[in-house]
């Protein structure tokens, strides 16, 4: 019972946040919503090339081969929950072949992501497209538009809504032969919520506009092999990966490595918020299936645990 009224005093200050601050970024946060990207502490930017890549870096979609479902559950604090659904599928023809280009996508993605939290305080759903092309040889460039939605309760009593649009964008450079990444996304680069704030007590009925502030990530991966190039255990190196990242100018870190089929990864965030600490996660891939999990620590005994599941259409 205590717990419970704990937990409830704390949604209930979130929700007064939301409600009466002039900034949306508590808003449609930028959350990690997959397993394998909390794992590496977030530094994904030129990592990801699955279907998670439609929220991360649209770019990473050309990267693709077969079409992916990806399920995602994110348990925040223990307090809000995250459900995330990411499909994509490669959209390649013969233009290698015949030399001839358009602006046709080479692959696209959708993502659906709601959030819910035992008391329905607060609730958010996002549903997403997005698409990736090849600009150059050795470069891409991907776009994704979404469209937001979100709902403050208190009690049984809908106290605000907000509704909008918002555009991002991404780019990724392969370089030593495929053995580098480099990677850049704006999420929120366009942006616009409607809100409506109804009437409690003695608190008038608002509606006003906002734009979310853009959210830039900028960062790099490649095999430890590369950058340790006179160790041994070579194979090993050349199964290991590296990444760094700078999210809005907070550095994450992260390491991947893949034993037979199955990953190890680590990660640190030095970040400002609650998230602020070492990361880590496991993966298994077993014939189409691949199960990923990623636990996030953080300041004063926070503790955040993603749950992933992809399927891949082998043809």
């Amino acid at each position: 019972m205590r717990y419970a009224c704990c937990r409830r005093l704390r949604l209930i200050f979130f929700l007064a946040y939301i409600l009466t601050t002039k900034t949306t970024d508590a808003a449609f946060e930028q959350l990690d919503l997959s397993a394998r990207s909390a794992g590496l502490g977030g530094a994904s930017v030129a990592f990801v090339t699955d279907a998670n890549a439609v929220a991360w870096n649209p770019a990473g979609l050309t990267d693709l081969v077969i079409p992916e479902l990806s399920l995602g559950y994110l348990e925040l604090y223990g307090l809000v929950n995250y459900n995330a659904i990411f499909w994509a599928l490669p959209l390649k023809d013969d233009q290698e072949l015949t030399g001839e280009t358009d602006l046709a996508p080479e692959a696209i993605g959708f993502r659906l992501t709601s959030s819910s939290d035992p008391d329905g305080v607060y609730q958010e759903l996002v549903f997403g497209c997005a698409a990736g092309k090849k600009i150059f040889p050795s470069t891409t460039a991907g776009l994704g538009i979404s469209y937001l939605s979100s709902q403050a309760n208190l009690g049984l009593v809908q106290v605000g809504t907000g509704r909008g649009l918002s555009v991002d964008v991404g780019f990724r450079h392969q370089t030593f032969n495929g053995q580098m990444s480099l990677g850049l996304a704006i999420a929120n680069l366009i942006s616009y919520v409607g809100y409506q704030r109804d009437e409690i007590k003695e608190t008038d009925k608002t509606r006003y506009g906002e734009v979310l502030r853009p959210h830039f990530r900028v960062g790099g991966v490649t095999q430890l092999g590369l950058l340790l190039p006179m160790l041994k255990y070579r194979s090993i190196l050349e199964q290991t990966r590296v990444a760094i990242e700078l999210a809005n100018r907070q550095l994450c870190l992260g390491l991947e490595s893949e034993i037979h089929s199955g990953y190890l990864r680590l990660g640190y965030r030095l970040t400002n918020g609650l998230s602020r600490g070492i990361t880590a996660g496991l993966g298994y891939q077993f014939r189409q299936f691949q199960l990923d999990y990623g636990l996030v620590t953080g300041r004063y005994g926070s503790a955040t645990n993603l749950f992933s599941v992809t399927l891949y259409f082998w043809p």
